[in-house]
């Protein structure tokens, strides 16, 4: 009898190869590594790599989705939330207190091939667009119902939100003894004065 699929395996084996590849990523980088180190890394058979993951662009492209699934969740909260500003704080906070030195270097590193690659490219303006977009409704609500009392334009107070969680998980990248709650606190504390 033919063995069935158990999606539970599938996701499972998904998961470690791209937690693999992600550890190749961050100590090699992106563009140096090959697909010869991320089934080593894995600890599976190429055979069973690439029934998952047709080449590291694939693999890289599953890194943005699992990305973008995060982001979805983040946007969902920003939408619903009662508070535009308290949900913007808190998404921002999360952000940042939930971000490893891993995940930072991952993130320059996909920056970094995105100059190189058009598939990485796509993918990070795709979720950097989602992520701005529930932002900047939030601002845009939190404007209209004064939740939000600021001299300066949303299209600013957009900016200053990007560049604020940008910039403290471009330190997280850096340091890896980074204090990411000391840095989630800070951008707390800017937010609040900025909104009021």
């Amino acid at each position: 009898m033919p063995r069935t699929a158990d999606p539970e395996l599938a996701q499972s084996r998904r998961a470690e190869i791209l937690d693999a590849a992600t550890t190749c990523f961050v100590g090699r980088g992106l563009h140096q590594t090959t697909m010869r180190e991320i089934i080593a890394q894995a600890g599976l058979s190429a055979g069973a790599v690439y029934s998952y993951f047709e080449s590291k662009e694939a693999i890289t492209e599953a890194l943005a989705a699992r990305d973008r699934a995060g982001i979805e969740e983040l946007a969902a909260h920003l939408k619903t939330s009662g508070n535009a500003a308290r949900a913007i704080v808190e998404g921002v906070h999360a952000i940042i207190a939930e971000c490893t030195h891993d995940n930072a270097r991952l993130a320059v590193e996909f920056l970094a091939e995105a100059g190189r690659n058009e598939t990485v490219k796509l993918a990070l303006e795709r979720n950097d667009r989602a992520l701005r977009n529930a932002f900047a409704d939030a601002i845009e609500r939190g404007m209209a119902s004064g939740e939000i009392e600021s001299a300066l334009p949303a299209a600013l107070l957009l900016e200053t939100v990007v560049a604020l969680y940008e910039g403290f998980v471009g330190r997280i990248a850096v340091d890896e003894h980074a204090d990411r709650d000391a840095f989630a606190g800070a951008a707390q504390t800017v937010l609040r004065k900025l909104f009021a």
